[in-house]
């Protein structure tokens, strides 16, 4: 199985939002062609903003320095 890509930290927090928000499997908005479930998909979005952040923390000790 390969891994969904999520492009930027925006796409991460609409997904985020979209799970949050939804109620019925059949109007969700994270439904893909591949078949995604959207509970992978939120869980996806939740790993690119924690590594987002830890990147992000990275960068400012290196610039700190």
């Amino acid at each position: 199985m390969s891994n969904y890509y999520i492009r930027s930290l925006q796409h991460a927090l609409d997904i985020i939002a979209a799970y949050e928000h939804c109620g019925s499997c059949d109007r969700c908005p994270l439904s893909t062609p591949e078949g995604w479930r959207c509970s992978y998909l939120y869980d996806c979005a939740l790993r690119y903003i924690e590594r987002h952040k830890q990147d992000a923390a990275k960068t400012s000790e290196t610039h700190s320095a």
